[in-house]
């Protein structure tokens, strides 16, 4: 069984002036970091020759699907107009990033190793949320 997380306190968090405590700034730095580490790996393995064809059409196709006005469930559903964007974005990185495996990904990535390990865990979960019968007919697709 799991230990409950403690909450962390104000005095763990923040400095006597009230300045961030040096772990705290690094985390942060790296949570703000996310983001464009996430679009330059993604960027890196698009133009990978490594990466299979497939994977990077899958993606490509997925970023067409997410900024096209036709959804499965229109954005204007709230939560399941966003929820089925971010599955799909889920699912074409679990696809790419699984494709090549760790090393590529690593000899792509900027970022620290605990936030990609992160990266790929919520990716994964969030692909594993994709209904089975979708996941079937894209993996008889790509794979």
């Amino acid at each position: 069984m799991r230990e409950p997380q403690e909450t962390l306190r104000p005095d763990e968090v923040l400095g006597p002036e009230g300045s961030m405590l040096p772990a705290t700034r690094v985390w942060v730095t790296e949570a703000l970091l996310l983001l464009p580490n996430l679009i330059k790996l993604v960027g890196r393995l698009l133009v990978d020759r490594r990466v299979p064809t497939l994977a990077k059409a899958f993606l490509l196709v997925t970023v067409g699907y997410v900024l096209s006005p036709l959804d499965i469930f229109p954005d204007i559903i709230p939560f399941l107009g966003q929820l089925d964007d971010l599955l799909f974005i889920c699912l074409a990185l679990h696809y790419l990033l699984r494709s090549v495996g760790p090393s590529v990904v690593l000899e792509h990535w900027d970022g620290s190793d605990n936030l990609l390990e992160t990266i790929t865990t919520v990716v994964d979960i969030g692909a594993g949320l994709v209904p089975r019968p979708i996941k079937r007919v894209l993996e008889r697709l790509i794979v």
